[in-house]
């Protein structure tokens, strides 16, 4: 079981990267978050799964409770997302995004 996730990460990988180098690439997908809790977001950070770097806030505003903001032009692969939450802890998930796709985040909801 763990080979053969390990294989699909991979892959998707692979064509992230490929889809990287093309000019105009097709594939690009988005990741709603939606808060659905009583505290502010005050930050996403999304990296490819199992990389060292968590790079930048990708949010331009803070996401209150009962919003959504819309995360595009993210690639095909597996993604770690880490969702801040003003005055509590952070949660994290595995997402993993095809071609075209949107994934909708339930902030809250676990």
């Amino acid at each position: 079981m763990f080979g053969m996730r390990v294989s699909v990460a991979l892959c998707l990988f692979v064509l992230a990267l490929s889809g990287a180098l093309m000019t105009g690439c097709p594939c690009q997908n988005t990741l709603k978050v939606e808060n659905e809790t009583l505290f502010p977001i005050s930050a996403v950070y999304v990296r490819l799964e199992g990389a060292d770097d968590w790079g930048d806030n990708e949010l331009s505003n803070t996401i209150l409770p009962g919003e959504t903001e819309n995360i595009r032009d993210l690639l095909p692969g597996c993604y770690d997302v880490r969702v801040v939450y003003l005055g509590i802890a952070d949660d994290e998930e595995t997402i993993c995004l095809l071609c075209q796709e949107s994934y909708t985040l339930h902030a809250g909801d676990k």
